[in-house]
């Protein structure tokens, strides 16, 4: 095994005015961590660690707000997962997502 990991799908999920990174990854010798990193409006890169929540899914270990003022939010997520395997070969895929609503 001389590659990172393979992305079956990576998504934002909207709740309550939230989004959570995830993704489905998966690797032969098994994913060791991942990490995703959002730029929510182009207010600039956070990051934040990714936890397995089985199957191969991996999620943000925290949901980020949407709503600053009052009204509907409308904006842009540009985000990024990474990831490494048990060997230490690592990968990454970047996307961008627009939302006009709280639910995405």
């Amino acid at each position: 095994d001389t590659t990172g990991p393979e992305y079956v799908w990576v998504d934002t999920l909207f709740e309550d005015c939230k989004f959570t990174g995830a993704a489905e990854i998966s690797d032969p010798s098994g994913v060791s961590w991942a990490k995703f990193h959002f730029n929510l409006n182009n207010e600039g890169w956070k990051s934040l660690w990714m936890k397995d929540i089985g199957g191969g899914v991996w999620e943000a270990e925290a949901a980020i707000s949407v709503m600053e003022e009052i009204g509907t939010p409308i904006g842009e997520i540009e985000y990024r997962i990474e990831s490494a395997d048990t060997l230490n070969n690592q990968s990454s895929i970047q996307t961008t997502r627009t939302y006009n609503s709280c639910s995405g």
